[in-house]
This record gives C-alpha cells, sequence and structure tokens, in this order.
C-alpha cells in the first residue's frame, strides 16, 4: 500500500471522483481512522484502502501507458484476499464497501464475473444487517450503512 502519504494521495483521488457519485465511505471517517492502519494494521481497512486504489485505475493512463498489468494484479490480489476473508469470517463495514468498490470495477470494466459478485455482496450486508437500515432510526452510523446499501442496490440495477 505504501505509507501514509500513499494512502492519503489515493484516498484524495478517489473522494474527488467516484465518492461524488456513489458516496459509499465517509471521508471524514476515513481519514480519522487513517493513522491506525499503520499502527494497528486490519485485513479489513487494508482491503478497503487497496479497492479504493484499484477503482482509481484506468486501462490506459494518462500519458499513454497502459495501466492494465497494475490492475490486473491489484485486482486478482482483492479477489484473494476477498476469499480469503471470507473463509476467515471476518465481515464488517470495510469489508463490504471494499467488496462494494471492486464489485463496481468488475462492471464497469464488463468482467464476467461481476453479477456473482453483485450476489456474493449482497449477502455480505444482509450478513452484518447492513439491509436492515432502510427501517431503522437515522444516525450517523445507520446513514453510512444506509449510503452502503443504496449502492449496492444501484450497482445490481
Amino acid at each position: 500500500m505504501g505509507d501514509v502519504s500513499d494512502v492519503r494521495a489515493v484516498a484524495k483521488i478517489y473522494f474527488n471522483g467516484i465518492h461524488s457519485w456513489l458516496p459509499v465511505v465517509p471521508e471524514s471517517q476515513f481519514y480519522e481512522c487513517l493513522p491506525s492502519i499503520f499502527i494497528s494494521p486490519k485485513a479489513d481497512q487494508s482491503l478497503l484502502c487497496l479497492s479504493m486504489a484499484l477503482i482509481n485505475l484506468f486501462p490506459t493512463s494518462e500519458d499513454g501507458y497502459s495501466d492494465e498489468g497494475k490492475f490486473n494484479t491489484l485486482y486478482t490480489l482483492l479477489k484473494i484476499v476477498i476469499a480469503r476473508l471470507e473463509a476467515a469470517d471476518i465481515n464488517s463495514i470495510e469489508v463490504v464497501q471494499g467488496r462494494l468498490l471492486v464489485t463496481l470495477f468488475e462492471v464497469g470494466h464488463g468482467i464476467n464475473g461481476a453479477y456473482i459478485s453483485i450476489a456474493a455482496l449482497a449477502r455480505a450486508a444482509a450478513a452484518i444487517g447492513i439491509n436492515e437500515t432502510v427501517n431503522a432510526p437515522v444516525s450517523p452510523k445507520c446513514e453510512e450503512q444506509l449510503r452502503v446499501w443504496w449502492g449496492i442496490v444501484m450497482l445490481d440495477r
């Protein structure tokens, strides 16, 4: 992932781009948790950071060079991390947010497995009760979960 400045650079690109039309990761909360990612790393937070990096990659960069090797490697790594987290029964809001960004990448790049990923994403969200926030009273945590749930619904459509 690099150091804090590298992650901040990726986050800045993400929050200035994708986040403007799919606000599923609270910006202030992400930056508050950023130092802890390096002090006490957790797999779910790493998945989210790497997913933000993946969604920012394009097959051809602005300078004409191909990023294809980078995104194929990072994409494959993220799919492995998702499978390992699932096998270890680690599921959190960060895991669901990361999976959502990876699935968005798949849909956006026409990857055939996107439809399978959408279904697995919805099940992962339901497993931690995100789908039930539609009827819950409004709170900051509820709003974050609701945004993630509506992101999943939009992606499924």
